[in-house]
């Protein structure tokens, strides 16, 4: 079942969610006038409003009201939104340490039924989590469809109506929307345009070891160098 969750307002650092995706466990938590450190190999995080800090040993980054980040916990990642409000996903993936934000106007990929998205952080490899923006314009009316994983998602702007087998609800920006594999689902915009911004816990595309920008355009004599020289690749990382 869908579940969704109101961001509070009140002081509060709350796991929402504790689920294991992909074969790993992933927790979604809220952060509201508070701070944690991460204890997972990975931290995604979306801040909802305010500003918020994350500290390593390697320095503190402020960021602000629709910024987005991954990071590796295994760098002692802390999470500072005593100034802000914040929602994460700890995840025992290794994400490239990432910081973007603001979101554009619109996503780079056509999506369905008149949305856009785009990948905010791309797989590192095939196969590795993701976080994805989603562009809805005010007048869709989604077609039902699923997903082979679960999906955390947080709106960050605009309303949306999203449809499940439990019924219709109306979701508020700031609102963290959980949807198990294989829920069927679709979202409408009937009032406004509306912005998400989703964690995938895999993928099915990205670069791989056989075929990543690097090595593809790598020539030996003018022929692609895994075709003359598949000996000369790297063996361990």
């Amino acid at each position: 079942m869908a579940v969704v969750h109101r961001v509070a307002r009140a002081v509060s650092s709350r796991l929402l969610c504790s689920e294991v995706l992909a074969g790993r466990e992933s927790r979604l938590r809220e952060l509201v006038h508070t701070e944690i450190a991460g204890e997972s190999e990975g931290v995604w995080g979306v801040v909802l409003g305010g500003k918020i800090a994350l500290r390593t040993p390697r320095g503190t980054t402020e960021m602000t009201e629709g910024m987005y980040f991954g990071m590796q916990g295994g760098e002692g990642v802390h999470v500072d939104a005593t100034a802000g409000r914040a929602v994460l996903v700890e995840d025992e993936s290794e994400p490239l340490n990432t910081f973007g934000g603001p979101l554009e106007r619109k996503g780079r990929l056509k999506y369905i039924n008149g949305a856009t998205d785009t990948a905010l952080i791309p797989p590192p490899v095939a196969g590795m989590p993701c976080l994805n923006g989603l562009w809805f314009p005010q007048g869709v009316d989604q077609q039902l469809h699923t997903h082979p994983s679960a999906r955390f998602a947080v709106l960050l702007s605009g309303t949306l109506a999203l449809t499940t087998p439990g019924g219709t609800h109306d979701i508020m920006p700031g609102s963290v929307i959980y949807l198990p594999k294989d829920t069927p689902h679709a979202f409408h915009t009937p009032t406004s345009p509306a912005t998400l911004i989703a964690f995938h816990p895999d993928s099915d595309s990205g670069p791989t070891h056989a075929s990543h920008p690097m090595i593809n355009r790598t020539f030996v004599q003018g022929v692609p160098v895994l075709q003359v020289q598949p000996e000369i690749q790297t063996k361990d990382i």
